[in-house]
C-alpha cells in the first residue's frame, strides 16, 4: 500500500507544471551552484547553497580559516588579487585543483595544499622558495609555474607524482640530476631558460620537451634523454648540430625561427616522422638531410632552396612551404606520396 506522503510526490511529479519546476531548479543547481564566485568572507559563510558548491573562485582579499571552505568542493581559484597566508587545513581534503591568482605570493608549508590536490597552478607573481617534501604533497600531477618565478630547485621541491611541469618565463636556475622527478612526462620551459643541460639533468621519462625563447645552448649527447619524443625549439636556437644532439627517439621536431643552420645525413634522426621549421631556414638541403622516415614537412617563409630528385623524403605525405617559395618547376621533385601541398 503507498504510502500518504509517496501518493503526495508521485501527484507533485504527475502535475506538468511542477514537474517542469522541479526541472529547471534542478538544472539551475547544476549549471550555477556547482560554480559560485564569490566576492566576500562574509558571502562565502552565509551562501544558501553553500553545501552544494563544487567550484569557488574566491575573489577576495579576506582571511580564509580552516572552516571557511565548503567540505565538498572539488576546484578552488583564487582571484587576481588574494595574497594572504592560507592557514594548514585551511582547504579541504576534497580539493584537487588549486589556481592561485596574479598577486599570491605566500610561503606555502605543510599542509595548505591538501594531499588530494592533483593540478596545482601559481600566478604570475609567486616566487617563493619551496620546502623540499612540504610545499607541495605528492598527489601534485600537474604543476605550473608562473611568469616571476625563478627559485632554486633541490631535490624534493617538486615531488614525483608529477607528470607535466611548466616553468614561466623568467625561470633560469641550474638543474642537476634528480631535481625534476623521474615522473614527468611533459616539461615546459619559458623564455628566460638558457643553461647548459648536464646528463640526467632532463629525466629519461620525459617524452615531450619544449624550450622557449633564449635557450642556445649547445646540446650533447646526453643533453636530451632518448625518450623524448616531441621536441621543439624556441625562436631564439641557432646553435649547430651534430648526430648525437637529437636523440633517435624523437617523432615531431620543430625548429624556432633563427634557426638556419647547414644539415648534415644523420643530425635528424631517423624516427622523425614531423619535421617543422622556422622562418629564417633557408639552407640548402642534399639527400639524406631529411631522413625518410619524415611524413609531415613544414618549412618557414624564408625558404627558397631547390629540391632536386631524392632531397625530399619518399613517404611524404603534407609539404607546406613559406612565402618566399618561388623555384621553378624543374629545380622541384615532389614524391607522388604527397597528399597535401601547401605554397
Amino acid at each position: 500500500m503507498i504510502k500518504e506522503e509517496n501518493k503526495f510526490l508521485f501527484y507533485i511529479w504527475r502535475n506538468l507544471y511542477l514537474k517542469n519546476k522541479i526541472l529547471q531548479q534542478v538544472k539551475y543547481l547544476n549549471n550555477n551552484i556547482f560554480i559560485v564566485e564569490i566576492k566576500s568572507k562574509e558571502e562565502l559563510l552565509n551562501h544558501k547553497f553553500r553545501d552544494l558548491i563544487k567550484v569557488i573562485i574566491y575573489n577576495s582579499n579576506e582571511d580564509i580559516c580552516k572552516g571557511d571552505l565548503p567540505s565538498n568542493i572539488v576546484k578552488l581559484s583564487f582571484g587576481r588579487g588574494f595574497n594572504k597566508p592560507i592557514p594548514s587545513g585551511a582547504i579541504p581534503l576534497t580539493v584537487k585543483s588549486i589556481t592561485f591568482g596574479m598577486f599570491f605570493n605566500q610561503k606555502l608549508t605543510l599542509g595548505i595544499v591538501p594531499s588530494s590536490c592533483k593540478l596545482l597552478k601559481f600566478g604570475e607573481f609567486y616566487n617563493q622558495n619551496l620546502i623540499p617534501n612540504q610545499s607541495i604533497p605528492p598527489s601534485v600531477e600537474n604543476l605550473e609555474f608562473g611568469f616571476m618565478y625563478n627559485e632554486k630547485l633541490i631535490k624534493g621541491s617538486i615531488p614525483s607524482s608529477v607528470t607535466y611541469l611548466t616553468f614561466g618565463n623568467q625561470f633560469n636556475q641550474i638543474l642537476t640530476d634528480g631535481i625534476i622527478p623521474s615522473s614527468v612526462k611533459t616539461l615546459i620551459f619559458g623564455d628566460s631558460f638558457n643553461l647548459p643541460l648536464f646528463k640526467n639533468a632532463i629525466p629519461s621519462s620525459v617524452q615531450t620537451l619544449k624550450f622557449g625563447l633564449k635557450f642556445k645552448q649547445y646540446l650533447n649527447k646526453n643533453s636530451i634523454p632518448p625518450s623524448v619524443k616531441s621536441l621543439t625549439f624556441g625562436n631564439g636556437f641557432n646553435k649547430p648540430l651534430t648526430n648525437e644532439s637529437i636523440p633517435s627517439s624523437v617523432e615531431s621536431l620543430t625548429f624556432g625561427n633563427c634557426f638556419n643552420r647547414e644539415l648534415l645525413p644523420g643530425v635528424i634522426p631517423p624516427s622523425v616522422k614531423s619535421l617543422t621549421f622556422g622562418n629564417d631556414f633557408n639552407k640548402p638541403l642534399t639527400k639524406q638531410s631529411i631522413p625518410s622516415s619524415v611524413i609531415s614537412l613544414t618549412f618557414g617563409n624564408k625558404f627558397n632552396q631547390p629540391l632536386p630528385d631524392g632531397v625530399l623524403p619518399p613517404n611524404l605525405l603534407t609539404l607546406k612551404f613559406g612565402n618566399s617559395f618561388n623555384q621553378p618547376k624543374s629545380n622541384i621533385s615532389i614524391p607522388q606520396t604527397v597528399k597535401s601541398l601547401n605554397f
